[in-house]
């Protein structure tokens, strides 16, 4: 059984954070129902491919697993050996599989799909019965997961796919997002974001009142509870480099040393009123 969000190992390192227990009988997460067609650059952006399952990655950053089809794949009929009679359905993916990545390799990796977490119904042709018909996994997948040949997106979606009120781990504020955070932390467009704050201040510390207006390298937005990826308007303060390196035990010890040191030194030396 694959687990949509299995996130025991993480329940433990937060218990140890918070030194509280959380109860996961009251986990009342549900994964939003998907079912959304995407251009080829919507699916490199959008979508993240693993050995064993494939995620969508939705405007809100929650990951969801579900499958991908490929839209218009087939011209004509084909012999389906499966199904024993000739079709026209396009097969759905559930991993990163040999065939998308042949795709990729041989530049076919183009078009429109298919990401979803429900079932599909598609029109199939009339030499296979027509009318609509349920999408078949591909034979690759099954090479890469343990899944049955016969494997529909109604099977999948109702056997190998598992909420969070099953698993029973996370409520939604307690669910781990998808999230873009560079190696210090900070989200990648903190560089706009601190550009904008600051300038929503007209460029004046929020602690001394000094105005910095034509010497905004001495004035940095300070995190209030310490989570750089937190930019929440309530969560930033704007600083001189001054009040910036006495806001806390960390802060203080920070700029001592290094370009803080000499950042903190060059302000000093330039604006002694206010030091």
């Amino acid at each position: 059984m694959i687990n949509v969000y299995d996130f025991s190992s993480l329940k433990l390192e937060v218990e140890k954070v918070i030194k509280k227990k959380i109860d996961v009988t009251k986990s009342s997460f549900k994964a939003p129902e998907i079912h959304i067609e995407l251009d080829h650059v919507q699916v490199n952006e959008k979508v993240k491919f693993d050995k064993d399952s494939i995620h969508y990655i939705t405007d809100e950053g929650v990951t969801v697993q579900g499958y991908l089809i490929k839209l218009s794949n087939y011209s004509r009929p084909y012999f389906d050996y499966v199904l024993h009679r000739p079709s026209i359905l396009p097969k759905f993916h559930v991993c990163n599989c040999s065939t998308l990545d042949e795709m990729r390799l041989k530049g076919r990796f183009h078009g429109r799909y298919i990401f979803a977490n429900t079932q599909s119904l598609m029109s199939e042709c009339d030499e296979g019965g027509g009318g609509l018909d349920d999408p078949r996994v591909c034979s690759n997948c099954i090479g890469s997961i343990d899944l049955p040949r016969d494997l529909r997106t109604k099977g999948f979606v109702e056997e190998y796919q598992k909420e969070a009120t099953q698993i029973g781990i996370f409520t939604p504020t307690e669910l781990p997002i998808h999230r873009n955070i560079d190696e210090y932390g900070y989200m990648k467009d903190w560089s706009e974001r601190t550009k904008a704050y600051r300038a929503s201040k007209n460029y004046i510390c929020e602690s001394c009142g000094i105005k910095l207006a034509g010497a905004t390298f001495f004035l940095e937005t300070h995190h209030i509870n310490s989570n750089r990826s937190d930019d929440r308007e309530a969560n930033l303060k704007c600083l001189c480099v001054l009040c910036h390196s006495k806001v806390d035990e960390y802060h203080i010890e920070n700029y001592q040393q290094g370009k803080l040191k000499s950042k903190l030194e060059e302000f000093k030396r330039l604006f002694k009123s206010n030091g």
